[in-house]
């Protein structure tokens, strides 16, 4: 699969086959995330790889909207050593390529940032001074569902200013 397609067929998933993912694929998209772009070379991230069911049930668990974390076969818990500077920016180029890569090796992948962070990093084991960006949950995907309904680039696209029409 090529990046743009990639791109294009890339939804969000919540809803995994029971499969287990294999150490090669998972160090794969765990690679993709590594060779992220990140402020000065710094690679602030920090990866911490869960599949153990009672561990992924207890994260699930400590988010109101996780709970499709609870079902997937392998969550990555992505945490920044430190919570300055374009942090979110170089976790967000990490999680974008690990997304790219686990959907190119024909898994699906959700996240969720919104959950009590300090309780996770306690289960996990992350020390309280790093950021606690996102667990993201991976498993072989179910036929997807829906698809991507996006503007056109006329509407969103501007050429020198604000408000001049790009098309």
């Amino acid at each position: 699969m090529d990046v743009e397609q990639a791109i294009r067929q890339r939804v969000t998933v919540r809803e995994f086959k029971p499969d287990p993912v294999p150490k090669a694929v998972i160090e794969k998209v765990l690679s993709a995330g590594r060779w992220a772009p990140s402020q000065r070379n710094r690679q602030l991230w920090r990866f911490v790889v869960v599949q153990e069911k009672a561990t992924l049930e207890k994260l699930a668990a400590l988010s109101g909207s996780g709970g499709h974390i609870a079902k997937a076969p392998l969550a990555i818990a992505m945490a920044m050593t430190e919570a300055k500077g374009m942090y979110q920016l170089d976790a967000g180029r990490a999680i974008q390529q690990m997304e790219l890569m686990a959907w190119s090796l024909g898994l699906g992948m959700g996240f969720v940032g919104g959950l009590d962070k300090d309780a996770a990093k306690q289960l996990l084991g992350i020390p309280a001074a790093m950021e606690l960006v996102a667990i993201m949950d991976f498993g072989y995907r179910t036929e997807a569902k829906g698809g991507k309904k996006r503007m056109p680039l006329a509407e969103l696209v501007s050429r020198e200013r604000y408000g001049d029409r790009w098309g």
